[in-house]
């Protein structure tokens, strides 16, 4: 199982492709702007949770975020809220 954190562009600021890159540092799942209001972070493996909420602090500042479990059956993935919180 893997999971995604996502946050609303308002609290923070749209992503760059230096994020992007910055990101990939991290070898921990994929950072995107899926919406224009919304920024995802997806495929992020349990042990990678707490590096990739350290990156979003230190490069976001301390934004509130949503944490879904993805389940994937092929090529669907099926999201279940785990929990919101402030990162």
């Amino acid at each position: 199982m893997t999971y995604s954190i996502s946050w609303n562009v308002a609290d923070s600021r749209s992503l760059v492709m230096e994020d992007c890159k910055k990101s990939d540092t991290l070898q921990a799942g994929m950072l995107e702007q899926v919406l224009p209001d919304t920024i995802c972070w997806h495929d992020i493996e349990e042990k990678d949770i707490e590096r990739v909420l350290n990156y979003i602090r230190f490069e976001f500042g301390h934004i509130n975020i949503w944490i879904e479990s993805e389940y994937y059956d092929g090529c669907v993935c099926d999201l279940t809220f785990v929990c919101g919180t402030i990162a």
